[in-house]
């Protein structure tokens, strides 16, 4: 073969080389995953009881991970159906069809200890696999202590099992490669959480992800620098396109007029300022908070850096059923 056809060859053979390369980094090298901790959860009362505080109601992870009324602002529980799993709607997110899996020993049976708490702070399933991060692993892995992390484990042992399978994610390329980017291992134990106070609230602030929903993103849903709480991000709902609110302390745009007692209804009743049913936050599922949770979240929503971004409401394109 003549040198310069062996060279125009070379290059139109490059990006095949290089991109398959890159496809090989991402399928092989990532996701970052070690092997589980041999770990064994408490069983006695107190240890599922505060298990049962933490999944439910601050880190709420049943209230993805269980079937709901997606109609019904707060979005209760279908009785019976406490860590069934779920899915979303198709596409919901633009990354594919999201499904959260079932959390009952249905399912986890056969999953360690160690496993469960890989799959909670590092973001990996029992095979190593990635999960898509709509579960805020990386935030688990930042503030919850794996006291916190067995406790919600000794819990979901104690669930009812339910045979309910709602399947696996089925995440859009090129979404799925870059997922697996995102597990990685927890690298410095986190403290244990602050027991009261600011401090505590500015803790729940992180672990109950509020800025996931409240963080303004752009049009690849990143989020945007210096717009944090700020709202304004759409979410797909069974009552239409609806948007979160901005949170910050602004006085116009924000909560900056709002007193303690309306945030407190806001998040744990579900209603706004001028009365409106509030859908897309879980808030039945916060209603649960201790008083002193409560206390300490609203004075650390109070304080969140004001930011001037007016947020157009939306009005559900159906009125609330009864529920």
């Amino acid at each position: 073969m003549p040198l310069k056809k062996k060279i125009v060859v070379g290059l139109l053979a490059l990006p095949i080389v290089v991109g398959g390369a890159a496809f090989g980094r991402f399928y092989v090298a990532a996701p970052k995953a070690r092997v589980a901790e041999d770990l064994e959860a408490p069983s006695d009362s107190a240890t599922v009881e505060r298990g049962r505080y933490l999944a439910n109601h601050v880190y709420a992870c049943m209230a993805c991970h269980s079937e709901v009324r997606e109609d019904v602002p707060g979005e209760p529980l279908v009785d019976g159906r406490l860590g069934s799993g779920r899915a979303f709607p198709p596409d919901a997110y633009g990354a594919g069809t999201l499904r959260a899996p079932n959390l009952t020993p249905a399912h986890l049976g056969d999953w360690t200890d160690g496993e469960i708490v890989r799959a909670i702070r590092e973001g990996v399933d029992k095979d190593g696999e990635p999960l898509f991060p709509m579960m805020p692993y990386a935030t688990y892995g930042r503030v919850m202590p794996k006291a916190d992390a067995l406790a919600i484990v000794a819990y979901l042992r104690t669930l009812p099992p339910i045979d309910h399978d709602p399947g696996r994610s089925e995440i859009a390329f090129p979404v799925s490669m870059f997922v697996r980017t995102v597990p990685a291992p927890v690298e410095r134990e986190p403290e244990p959480p602050p027991a009261e106070g600011l401090e505590r609230g500015r803790f729940l602030l992180e672990a109950m992800s509020c800025g996931d929903c409240h963080h303004t993103v752009d049009e690849r849903r990143q989020p945007v620098e210096g717009m944090a709480f700020a709202g304004g991000v759409k979410f797909p709902t069974a009552v239409g396109m609806l948007q979160t609110p901005n949170i910050t302390s602004h006085e116009s745009t924000g909560l900056g007029q709002s007193s303690p007692e309306e945030i407190a209804r806001a998040v744990f009743e579900g209603k706004a300022r001028d009365g409106r049913d509030l859908y897309i936050m879980p808030w039945r599922w916060y209603a649960g908070l201790s008083e002193a949770d409560r206390k300490a979240l609203v004075a650390a929503v109070r304080e969140i850096l004001a930011v001037d971004h007016e947020v157009a409401r939306i009005a559900p394109t159906a009125p609330p059923p009864g529920g």
